[in-house]
């Protein structure tokens, strides 16, 4: 758990309740710090203590300690810089949260280990809002309740829809395997729905006819399958992958990263507006090895070296949005993949070519090995000045020798 979570606590306590009872829960857990690092690591079960104790030192209820420190962490996020991004994540209530997952995977990169949750729209109408939220965590569920009324009191008063006000309440909770779900209904004037819903009537869709070829070229990662999971057809670039997986389930060769949902086609068509992430199950030179059969590229000695040097991850992840063809009556999965350098482009025997123009796929590719070269050009720069000062060292040694032995 990282320490901004402990930060949102602490800070919550101080400003709702004051300094002095900060100070009797610091005292009745023994704490001597005042202030958390954001990104320092702590122990899972911290946040839970915290708690506890500070609703005993308080006297108050979990959803009202907890809705209040939800409501507190959106002002924290403020400050800590990010309240261009909350305002600018969806233009309603509706496209924030199905843009949030989206966002908590660009957290990663500042929060590497961070266990994020997954949201998902269930059923909209005018009115209201049915939300489920997902998560591996416990005791989370009125944080969340606290985060979204202030979220939306803050979106609301963005778009000057002053007169408008959200209610929202947990209606049901389970847990699934390991994952505890939330339902929430959020009751307000849902402006957001009533205008996609006219965006749609006004669309024409039936006067511009697309050959599927131009599909598989334009996005050469995406897989087309059946019901019954049975991959149909796939963009030209997992052709050269794994050819192999065309008639064959998607789930032998693919497992679902995010949302936190079973991988199953029943499941995938209830949460059409959630961002999905795959990653296959065997590492992708083993599956192009495969395919290829004993004829297949062999390793370089070169890729040995590397290989033996760390334990790298060589899954190939593609991440996308799934949408459903009427006209094929099959699922078709828009995908762009997720690599971090020149390396996942060699595992998978593919080239820069190979990725889509109209996405940063390239971009990212070019970058990343760009700011790599950057940093081997600085480590050789630095190796030349060490071995220059190394040099000026044994030559002064050398004269004050000699000058000794003179003097």
């Amino acid at each position: 758990m990282y320490g901004l979570l402990l930060q949102n606590m602490a800070e919550y306590i101080r400003n709702k309740f004051g300094d002095n009872m900060w100070a009797k829960v610091k005292e009745q857990l023994n704490l001597e710090l005042d202030d958390f690092g954001a990104t320092e690591t702590f122990p899972e079960g911290q946040i839970a203590k915290m708690g506890k104790t500070a609703m005993k030192v308080l006297s108050i209820k979990d959803e009202e300690f907890y809705e209040g420190m939800g409501k507190y962490f959106v002002t924290l996020a403020k400050n800590l810089g990010y309240e261009k991004t909350i305002l600018q994540l969806g233009r309603r209530i509706r496209d924030f949260f199905l843009n949030l997952d989206n966002l908590h995977d660009y957290l990663k990169y500042t929060f590497p280990r961070m266990k994020a949750p997954s949201f998902f729209i269930e059923d909209e109408d005018p009115t209201k809002l049915l939300m489920q939220y997902r998560t591996r965590r416990r005791g989370f569920h009125y944080y969340v309740q606290g985060q979204v009324k202030e979220i939306a009191k803050t979106l609301f008063l963005y778009t000057g829809q002053l007169d408008n006000k959200l209610d929202c309440k947990l209606k049901k909770q389970e847990i699934v395997f390991d994952t505890a779900v939330f339902h929430y209904e959020l009751t307000y004037d849902n402006r957001g729905f009533v205008e996609y819903t006219k965006s749609l009537e006004n669309r024409s869709e039936s006067s511009m006819p697309i050959r599927a070829g131009v599909l598989f070229e334009m996005f050469p990662f995406c897989i087309l399958y059946e019901k019954d999971m049975t991959v149909k057809n796939m963009g030209s670039a997992l052709r050269n992958c794994i050819p192999q997986m065309v008639g064959r389930k998607l789930t032998e060769y693919f497992e679902l990263i995010k949302p936190l949902v079973d991988f199953k086609y029943e499941v995938i068509e209830t949460r059409m507006n959630s961002m999905f992430e795959l990653a296959t199950q065997d590492e992708i030179d083993n599956l192009r090895t495969t395919s290829a059969g004993e004829g297949g590229d062999a390793k370089s000695e070169e890729e040995l070296d590397v290989d033996d040097l760390e334990d790298i991850d060589k899954t190939l992840h593609i991440k996308g949005q799934m949408v459903f063809i009427n006209e094929w009556q099959l699922m078709l999965f828009l995908a762009c993949p997720i690599m971090k350098g020149l390396n996942n482009l060699v595992w998978s025997g593919l080239f820069i070519n190979d990725l889509s123009m109209h996405d940063y796929s390239r971009d990212i590719m070019l970058a990343n090995a760009q700011t790599d070269m950057e940093a081997n050009l600085k480590k050789m720069q630095l190796a030349q000045k060490e071995n220059l000062t190394k040099q000026n060292i044994d030559r002064h040694g050398a004269l004050k020798k000699q000058n000794d032995e003179l003097g």
